[in-house]
């Protein structure tokens, strides 16, 4: 052969330069996801995802009432004394809600106004209050008065996350003592509900999950989105913020004592007491809100937060309003893998670099799409590791891709120059000598026939050197022959093999004397798939034919030379009516047999060659036209070019 690479040896090289490293980029990434290094962004780009989503409308159905610095001034006192804190409920409940939450721990009295109180309590049979049930290292349980309903009481317990962000909200939980409690936010929807008939139920799917109506209440998991070994003890959902700069009709306690709330504006609907005072840090942290009330970047108030959880419970049920759920962690992992593959495909498929640039935007793009608009749905699936490995995939492999691609374009051009020499040496010198050699071995041609055939090999060994250095130093690919024209591969194919003819058959070997008959066809052939070497192997193809009939073949007067496209197929097609010489086997072409079948097997092609069958011999070299299966067309434009 000619010292050109294998299709295995291409494939084996592919693999080590582009599929390989981008295989373990997607197990590098799955690592590091699954050791938790990816969770804070996928925090991120979920807090950003929420905040992008369309405004919402204002949620009718729930009010709040606000204690501020101001209230506390004017009572001065803190906590808010039980009189003062009595009256303001049962002037609320004068507005007829359907629920009353008071978001505000009450562990013990604080005069004056106990008994009014306890009494207000009593009296109001929607009001829900709070308590405190787990423990951490910096807070205790916080138990509510005695006074309470067990039905009116929920925990205001939260769980948020290593960043300080709340993202979840715990409906359910198991005490210390093993008793099951149930949150605020689900006893007050559970109570706003039951107007509407529809109660809290076990879940039909997941019969640990809660149901409030037909609304199934997916449970968080460990793994659930861009979570990764979380907490998932209770029961717990995902939070769905409502995006609206303006979530909630909000009242200052001020408001009622200067007549400013009007029934209308409370009535039926749900009315959430809670701190709103910036001094009492009653805040929770979130990014996830767009323009919070606090007037501090990324936190709202607790009573704020509350209602958020309660407006996803209820309007889930009521209006259909999506909760916030994740995929399955196969399914997670398997949309990493098909990204980090596409980038792979990418990097295959782009050969220039804007275009190349073009598709990682277009679908880098999509990705984004994707994910805002299956969170516009309530489906929160992973961005940030999709996303990165795509990302090194698709582009920073990209670019050591190029790199290494501009190093075996070197060492190809090199390779190519090597060949274009042998194949010129074994197409002139070569032949030149064997006639030499032919003339010595049948003892008879003298020494002044010799001296001008040494000339001519002389000549032909010099016109090689100077083809060496022009294919060297010349940017355009060339094609040269022994009768020192160079031809410009670009041109036309059909358009090169016509001349590749005439300046063959011009050449001074013995087969060529006798030709009297010379019949050619050549008609524009589809090269759509032909890189330039491949242009240069079918014009070497040709001319070692035709200098294999010169040098062999005995008693050629016609030659007859095809090139052509014919239903589907490009056929180049050499026939004579000479017979073999006896030096050479009938059987074999030598070197051209084997560089015949390799330019075969590039092209996805046949070669056949039959000799010493009368009246002549023929060699035909056809290939299809017709669309080749990707593997092929892969390896013949990433190989050859």
């Amino acid at each position: 052969m000619s010292g050109q690479r294998s299709p295995h040896h291409s494939l084996q090289g592919e693999w080590k330069v582009g599929v390989l490293p981008g295989v373990l980029v997607i197990l590098l990434v799955i690592v590091v996801r699954v050791l938790g290094g990816l969770q804070r962004w996928e925090w991120m780009a979920l807090d950003q995802g929420l905040r992008l989503r369309p405004a919402e409308t204002l949620d009718e159905r729930i009010v709040i009432v606000g204690i501020t610095d101001a209230d506390i001034q004017r009572l001065q006192a803190y906590p808010v004394p039980d009189q003062a804190l009595a009256k303001l409920l049962r002037k609320i409940q004068d507005y007829q809600p359907q629920v009353i939450g008071l978001d505000l721990f009450r562990d013990f009295p604080i005069p004056p106004g106990e008994k009014d109180l306890e009494a207000a309590i009593t009296d109001i049979p929607n009001l829900v209050g709070i308590e405190k049930v787990l423990s951490s290292e910096d807070s205790i349980p916080i138990p509510a008065l005695d006074v309470w309903q067990e039905d009116q009481i929920g925990f205001a317990d939260v769980i948020p996350d290593e960043d300080g962000g709340l993202r979840r909200v715990l409906l359910g939980t198991s005490t210390a003592g093993e008793e099951y409690r149930f949150s605020f936010s689900i006893r007050v929807a559970e109570t706003y509900l039951k107007h509407h008939h529809r109660t809290l139920k076990n879940g039909v799917k997941d019969p640990l999950a809660m149901r409030l109506g037909q609304t199934e209440l997916t449970r968080f998991r460990s793994h659930t989105g861009g979570y990764v070994r979380a907490d998932d003890g209770g029961n717990q959902i995902l939070l769905n913020y409502r995006q609206n700069p303006r979530p909630f009709r909000t009242f200052l306690w001020a408001d009622f004592n200067s007549g400013q709330v009007k029934p209308e504006e409370l009535y039926n609907r749900i009315v959430l007491v809670g701190m709103t005072s910036i001094s009492q840090k009653d805040l929770v942290q979130t990014a996830a809100v767009n323009h919070p009330s606090t007037g501090l970047p990324g936190q709202i108030y607790g009573v704020e937060a509350q209602a958020h959880a309660i407006s996803q419970l209820i309007n889930a049920e009521l209006e259909g309003r999506p909760l916030l759920t994740g995929w399955s962690e196969v399914l997670e992992y398997l949309w990493i893998v098909i990204w980090g593959v596409l980038g792979v495909l990418i990097k295959r498929w782009s050969r220039y670099p804007m275009i190349h640039i073009l598709m990682v935007v277009v679908a880098s793009a999509g990705l984004f799409g994707l994910a805002y608009v299956s969170l516009l749905s309530g489906v929160w699936i992973p961005l940030v590791p999709p996303l990165l490995v795509f990302g090194i995939n698709g582009v920073v492999l990209y670019i050591f891709w190029l790199y290494d691609q501009g190093l075996r374009s070197q060492l190809q051009d090199r390779q190519q120059v090597i060949d274009s020499a042998f194949d010129a040496i074994h197409n002139g010198p070569l032949q030149t000598l064997a006639g030499v050699l032919r003339g010595v071995h049948d003892r008879n041609t003298s020494t002044s026939e010799l001296e001008p055939q040494l000339q001519h090999l002389n000549q032909e060994l010099r016109g090689i050197y100077n083809l060496i250095r022009q294919e060297t130093l010349r940017p355009e690919p060339i094609l040269g022959l022994s009768s020192d024209l160079q031809l410009g591969l670009t041109a036309p194919l059909h358009e090169l093999l016509c001349t590749v003819y005439w300046e063959t058959l011009n050449r001074d070997l013995p087969g060529f004397a006798d030709i009297k008959f010379k019949i050619v066809k050549f008609e524009p052939m589809d090269e759509r798939a032909l890189s330039l070497e491949l242009k240069r192997r079918l014009c070497r193809f040709l001319e070692e034919v035709l200098c294999n009939i010169g040098k062999h073949a005995n008693g050629v007067t016609q030659v007859s030379v095809t090139c052509m496209q014919d239903q589907g197929y490009n056929r180049i097609e050499v026939a004579d009516n000479g017979t073999k010489s006896n030096l050479i086997s009938a059987t074999k072409m030598g070197w051209g047999t084997q560089q015949a079948e390799h330019l075969a097997r590039q092209l996805g092609g046949t070669f056949q060659q039959h000799c010493n069958t009368p009246p002549g011999h023929r060699y035909k070299l056809k290939w299809s036209v017709k669309r080749q299966p990707f593997w092929r067309f892969f390896l013949v434009r990433r190989f050859h070019q």
